[in-house]
C-alpha cells in the first residue's frame, strides 16, 4: 500500500546468490537484513509484515522473511521442489507449486508454517499459482498448454467448479 517493492534481478535461473533489497519510489535502496541465497519470486504479505520467498538452493524450498523480526523460516520440507509462492488476501496461508505428486500441482501451508501442506488443485497438466481473489475464494493459476506456453485460468478454491479461461 505504500509503494514498497521487493524484487530480484538477473535471469531466473536458479541457484545465483542474490541479496534482497526495498527500494522506494525514488530509487533509494536498502537492503534487507538477509543473507544472500538464491531468492526467486519475492511476495510480500497483504499487511507487508513478511515476505514469502522462493529459495532455489539445495532445497528448493518456500521460505517466509519476517521483516519486524528480521527472520528467516523455512515453511516447507518436501524433497520435491517448492516454487512461485503467492499470500492467501488475509495472509494466513502461502499457496505454491510442487513437484511432490505425480504432476506439478497448487499446494498450500499455514504462513506461520503449523499445520500440514494441503492439495488445492488437480489439473491434469499441472498448474502454477499466479494470484488469489481478494475475497479469497478464486486462483488465478498458469497451465501448459503447449511447450514453453502456459494458458491463465481462474478455478474456484476450496469447492468444485468450473476451470475459466481467462487468456488462451
Amino acid at each position: 500500500e505504500d509503494g514498497g517493492l521487493v524484487y530480484t534481478t538477473g535471469a531466473e535461473t536458479g541457484g545465483e546468490q542474490r541479496a534482497l533489497v526495498w527500494v522506494d519510489r525514488q530509487g533509494r535502496e536498502e537492503y534487507v537484513p538477509a543473507e544472500p541465497r538464491a531468492y526467486l519470486y519475492p511476495r510480500i504479505s497483504p499487511d507487508g509484515a513478511r515476505v514469502a520467498l522462493d529459495i532455489r538452493d539445495e532445497d528448493n524450498d518456500i521460505w517466509v522473511f519476517d521483516v519486524l523480526r528480521e527472520a528467516l523460516t523455512r515453511l516447507t520440507f518436501d524433497p520435491a521442489g517448492d516454487t512461485y509462492p503467492v499470500w492467501a488476501p488475509d495472509g494466513g496461508r502461502v499457496l505454491f507449486s510442487s513437484a511432490r505428486e505425480e504432476t506439478i500441482q497448487v499446494f498450500s501451508k499455514a504462513s506461520d508454517g503449523t499445520g500440514s501442506v494441503e492439495r488445492l488443485t488437480d489439473h491434469p497438466g499441472g498448474a502454477t499459482p499466479f494470484a488469489v481473489s481478494p475475497d479469497g475464494q478464486q486462483l488465478v493459476m498458469g497451465v501448459p498448454s503447449e511447450p514453453a506456453v502456459s494458458d491463465l485460468v481462474r478455478v474456484p478454491l476450496g469447492t468444485s467448479g468450473d476451470v475459466e479461461s481467462l487468456l488462451e
